[in-house]
């Protein structure tokens, strides 16, 4: 099992889903604080989930471009999906390590929250 740090891509399984959730197994970015990763009695993390390029998507400013290098592990071009952040167990949704998101990357993924959020 995973012992999930902010920053780290996960594979997780979002299933199942409503409406227009993201879903099925996708990597996904743990955002959540260490210091609430580490609580071994408190499960849950909160996720960015990753989703395929497009280009018209890159200018909205609650998703994040990424492009894959040996740090991330990712295969593809993607953008982390900051409008659908959400809750996983990931004791039960077998999360599997991919990879990290630079310290930079993460800085981008911070902005794109705090518009989401209005913080």
């Amino acid at each position: 099992m995973v012992e999930p740090v902010r920053g780290m891509i996960i594979q997780v399984n979002l299933n199942p889903t409503k409406g227009s959730e993201k879903r099925g197994i996708r990597p996904a970015i743990v955002v959540t604080d260490d210091k609430i990763n580490a609580n071994p009695r408190l499960p849950l993390v909160q996720i960015v989930p990753i989703t395929r390029w497009q280009e018209h998507k890159k200018h909205i400013p609650f998703m994040v471009e990424l492009i894959p290098d040996d740090t991330n592990n990712l295969d593809k071009q993607s953008l982390a999906d900051c409008l659908q952040t959400r809750i996983i167990d990931y004791r039960e949704g077998n999360a599997e390590e991919l990879g990290f998101v630079s310290t930079e990357k993460m800085e981008e993924i911070d902005t794109a929250l705090r518009r989401v959020f209005c913080l």
